[in-house]
């Protein structure tokens, strides 16, 4: 309650927005090449730390990208992005649960977060609970009809091919 959000000027937020458009593009060098500067000069820039923590984690290095999404987490508590990004890293990491808790963080922020609905989706299929993984691709399908294309890309949903539910959904 007495939490004080930092300051990132406008400037800082549109520089970190690059290092987050680069990662998302897999450009991961560049990423961090954007990012460095700017946690060097605010290390309370929430928004690159998350962002640095992403690319760290998708290059492969989860733990220490964790580490900068904790330290996001702690500066800037109320930044729902972050609960995402907490969620994709632990996934990568391997750790469902404390992905799938995450992810459920952001859908109570956000209950139309069409990639956290998919996300746990997905969780759901990777244990092979196919009625929770349907409902909540169901869910993401219905906030964007994009998704049924990556569900039908990705290997998560590769056993619902052939499925009626899945095919009718997709």
């Amino acid at each position: 309650k007495n939490f004080k959000e930092p300051v990132i000027s406008l400037a800082e937020r549109a520089i970190s927005d690059q290092g987050i458009r680069a990662y998302q593009e897999g450009q991961y060098d560049e990423a961090l090449r954007i990012l460095d500067p700017v946690l060097q000069k605010n290390p309370a820039n929430y928004v690159a730390l998350s962002a640095k923590g992403m690319t760290l984690a998708l290059q492969g290095n989860t733990e220490e990208g964790l580490r900068y999404i904790r330290q996001a987490y702690t500066t800037n508590p109320a930044y729902v992005p972050i609960y995402y990004d907490m969620a994709i890293a632990y996934k990568l990491e391997g750790r469902l649960e404390d992905s799938q808790q995450w992810f459920q963080r952001v859908i109570e922020n956000e209950p139309g977060n069409t990639w956290a609905l998919y996300g746990i989706s997905t969780i759901y299929a990777d244990r092979g609970d196919r009625e929770k993984a349907l409902s909540f691709l169901r869910q993401a399908i219905d906030t964007d009809p994009s998704v049924k294309a990556t569900a039908r890309e990705q290997d998560h949903f590769a056993a619902f091919i052939g499925d009626p539910e899945f095919d009718t959904l997709t």
